[in-house]
């Protein structure tokens, strides 16, 4: 037997793969951004070629003279009509297409700046455990929720730190996560980080692409 539930779920993650990735992986995150790219400058380009001469006719007004005309004149309409919500979903579509890489970029500029700042640092030999650096986040971020940890000494945090991606818990502030830095030596609060401009855009572009304003 079959559960309906699992069914349904099953064939919705489907279209969301071959929305998000042409069930291509790596390589179709990749190719969907690309075409986020060509559609974003397909946009510009026809807001530069039409936009002016759209903006002197009143809105909605369609010639009727000339076939050409009628048609042009509705390609104008639609396109002002629907200019800024195609340009939203062009951007964070192109986004969320490269978002992998610009976790990577990440990876390598701000981490590795961190892992830099504290790489002479020596590790404990005597770590504090998780839950005293829980408490110690939340202390300072009472009213945050932890998305993501990270343990000292990984690819994703510095040797001596434990590294706490928290988020808010309304509106925005849901998606805009900052870095919290826990001494793994001492349980105490060293630093906190925003996340960089771009990986913001990439993190708010998803509930923008989906509709969930």
């Amino acid at each position: 037997m079959v559960d309906k539930k699992s069914e349904t779920k099953g064939f919705w993650d489907f279209i969301l793969r071959l929305h998000r990735e042409y069930l291509l992986g790596f390589y179709g995150k990749l190719l969907v951004a690309v075409i986020g790219l060509f559609f974003i400058a397909s946009l510009l380009s026809g807001f530069y070629l039409y936009g002016p001469t759209a903006l002197k006719l009143s809105y909605g007004s369609i010639r009727r003279g000339k076939r050409s005309w009628t048609f042009a004149d509705i390609h104008k309409l639609i396109g002002i009509t629907t200019f800024s919500w195609m340009m939203l979903m062009g951007v964070s579509g192109f986004l969320l297409g490269i978002s992998g890489q610009l976790l990577q970029i990440f990876q390598y500029t701000e981490l590795k700046s961190l892992s830099a700042q504290y790489g002479q640092a020596t590790e404990s030999s005597n770590p504090v455990s998780l839950d005293v650096a829980v408490k110690a986040v939340m202390a300072v971020r009472p009213d945050s929720e932890m998305s993501f940890i990270t343990f000292p000494g990984t690819e994703y945090s510095t040797p001596v730190h434990y590294i706490f991606v928290m988020n808010g818990t309304e509106s925005w502030n849901k998606y805009l996560s900052e870095l919290v830095l826990v001494d793994a030596g001492t349980g105490q609060v060293t630093e906190e980080r925003a996340l960089p401009w771009y990986l913001k855009a990439a993190v708010l572009s998803e509930p923008l692409h989906f509709g969930n304003y």
